[in-house]
């Protein structure tokens, strides 16, 4: 198997994984404050990465202008896209929260245009084109998903789409580092920059908080959460990445909304529709694309 091949394997189940982030942000935000849930996803997923990265003997900081890119990449991607899909989801549902999420391609692509070394070619565009379609089509049926949550539906559908943005930055700055670091390291400087700025908050919440009073399914998001998407999703993804181009892995995270639609259905207890069908086929279409185009040389 190529390194192109593999690649695409690792963002597809990293990304895949980082749909389940819908249904655990659901769960942890309905039981438990928004600063203590996403300091307790940092916390658990930090005592198992840091250790980790040390045992492989990776650097946890970087050198010269790559710092500040770390820092931005904690700021958008993780602190902003956690804190903002977590509040978000208090006003909206599961299902919206997947259509929103099918914005994050196009997000990618717009946001491509502006940073230096991410520009997408013909094929990618025809990607993240039929990706932003496929997703969009998972709205279809969705119209009245989250509305029992009443007029602030709209203000969770503005948080989420602020959660999207985030997570775009994300996705491009790592592309643009001068010297990326191993994936277990930066996963790790990932959570420990995102406890440190959740973690005065969480504790300002706590004490207001009888937290054992909170139900066994936040107290299991969380644990998910810190788990799967944080630890196995980032690894995966920056495994992915690096052996990407930025058009490949832009496609790639076209599998967030599909798998956050489909965990909605299975958890939530939302309904199928042929849309969710039409949604797949197409972000499958628009993954299949760019691989059918030549390997450049590295």
């Amino acid at each position: 198997m190529t390194a192109r091949w593999i690649g695409w394997l690792c963002c597809g189940l990293g990304m895949a994984s980082a749909g389940s982030v819908v249904v655990a942000s659901k769960l942890a935000g309905a039981g438990l404050p928004i600063f203590v849930a996403a300091a307790l996803r940092y916390g658990l997923a930090a005592m198992v990465l840091v250790p980790w990265a040390l045992k492989r003997r990776e650097r946890l900081w970087p050198d010269g202008g790559d710092r500040l890119l770390l820092v931005a990449q904690a700021a958008a991607g993780s602190l902003g896209f956690s804190v903002l899909m977590l509040t978000g989801l208090r006003h909206t549902g599961g299902t919206d929260a997947a259509v929103i999420a099918g914005t994050l391609p196009a997000l990618v692509g717009l946001l491509s245009l502006v940073l230096p070394g991410t520009g997408l070619g013909r094929r990618g565009w025809g990607g993240v084109l039929l990706a932003g379609l496929g997703t969009a089509s998972l709205g279809l049926g969705a119209g009245t998903a989250g509305a029992q949550h009443g007029g602030g539906r709209w203000l969770g559908d503005l948080l989420l789409l602020g959660a999207m943005a985030g997570e775009a930055v994300f996705v491009l700055l790592n592309k643009a580092m001068r010297a990326p670091m191993p994936p277990v390291a930066v996963s790790a400087v990932m959570c420990l920059l995102g406890l440190l700025a959740t973690l005065p908050f969480a504790v300002n919440e706590a004490a207001g908080f009888d937290l054992a009073a909170a139900p066994w399914s936040a107290w299991a998001a969380v644990l998910w959460h810190a788990l799967v998407p944080t630890i196995l999703g980032f690894v995966l993804w920056y495994a992915g990445s690096a052996r990407l181009g930025g058009a490949e892995a832009a496609v790639s995270t076209a599998l967030m909304p599909v798998s956050a639609a489909l965990l909605s259905v299975l958890v939530l207890g939302e309904s199928p529709g042929l849309h969710h069908l039409l949604g797949i086929a197409l972000v499958l279409t628009a993954m299949a694309l760019p691989l059918t185009a030549p390997e450049s040389p590295r």
